[in-house]
């Protein structure tokens, strides 16, 4: 009998252990980023304008399987720009998803952007370069060459008339973080107009309209809005786990992109939703969820992970990276 009590209150004492245990861990993580998913806000898919379409999603097809899907963009009629950082390729593809030009690349891109109609520019660890939709290299320059960081990699790229616009989350060898750099259309004479931009996980994703560069600071939960030289023209979003009108996960809004209207479009990693806001942070509703099953993919990737975003001209299609099952999600107009 008294073995049989002493066992039993070791078990009771393992037991109460393990439990203040967990309990500590617990509480941690809520101080922290990794707050348990069931703490996130959660999307009313009935207010959505757009519903994911399993049969739209782009990368399933015998013709087209990224080996490493990167950056997407979008052309002013419509079509989706898709690097393919594995295979060194950027393939123009018809809404519809069929490929209409493949354009073999001299980089490993790992961002994208259209500067106008006909042309688009890649940039990858090294290098930067631009090319025409019909498949033809334009101009090419090392990175160096052109006044950008040599061995960092792009984070995010956009273009506004006869400027583009390169961030770095990080640029090894400097106390440097979150720099935006600005250069010609002609690749060159690219300087640092703006640093301190907080992202994570490499992620730092920016876009551009009518001259201003618009900057996903994933770490603080907002997007920043630079002038071409740098100054901060304002500054807007914040943590929210309750209200789909915040931020929420860890690290949020990891991408954007932003329509010839200047409305801002971003995307959330870990709940995996879109939402829309004008240039001045108002937010205008919720676009939609992702993450259905489709085929046997697995899950769309968790909190700090690459959700690029890109939206065709009449906002009827917005195109997500899947970056777990190296796919293209696409959310449609209800």
């Amino acid at each position: 009998m008294d073995d049989s009590h002493n066992l039993n209150r070791l078990l009771m004492m393992k037991r109460n252990l393990f439990a203040t245990i967990t309990a500590a861990l617990t509480g941690i993580c809520m101080l922290g980023h990794c707050a348990p998913a069931a703490e996130e806000a959660v999307a009313d898919e009935k207010s959505a304008s757009h519903e994911e379409s399993a049969k739209a999603c782009i990368g399933l097809s015998k013709e087209l399987r990224f080996k490493s899907l990167r950056c997407i963009s979008i052309t002013n009629s419509g079509d989706l720009v898709a690097c393919d950082q594995g295979a060194r390729k950027a393939f123009m593809i018809a809404p519809e998803g069929e490929i209409k030009t493949t354009v073999a690349l001299p980089v490993a891109p790992t961002v994208v952007c259209m500067i106008n109609d006909t042309t688009l520019c890649v940039a990858g660890e090294g290098m930067i370069v631009t090319a025409s939709l019909d498949g033809a290299i334009g101009r090419s320059a090392a990175a160096k060459e052109a006044g950008l960081p040599e061995t960092a990699t792009p984070s995010g790229i956009a273009a506004s008339g006869d400027d583009i616009f390169v961030a770095y989350c990080q640029v090894p060898g400097k106390s440097v973080s979150g720099a935006i750099y600005r250069l010609g259309t002609d690749l060159s004479g690219a300087k640092q107009i703006s640093s301190g931009h907080r992202g994570c996980c490499g992620n730092l994703a920016i876009g551009a309209h009518d001259g201003n560069v618009y900057i996903a600071e994933n770490s603080s939960h907002r997007v920043a809005i630079l002038d071409r030289d740098g100054t901060v023209v304002k500054r807007w979003g914040e943590r929210d786990r309750k209200s789909l009108k915040g931020f929420a996960s860890c690290c949020n809004p990891m991408a954007l992109s932003i329509d010839k209207n200047g409305t801002v479009y971003t995307s959330e990693s870990g709940p995996n939703r879109i939402k829309r806001y004008s240039s001045d942070g108002k937010f205008l509703g919720l676009v939609g969820t992702l993450g259905k099953e489709i085929r046997g993919t697995g899950k769309m990737a968790a909190s700090c992970s690459n959700t690029a975003v890109a939206v065709n001209a009449d906002g009827s299609r917005v195109y997500v990276i899947d970056e777990n099952n190296d796919l293209i999600r696409v959310l449609l107009a209800k």
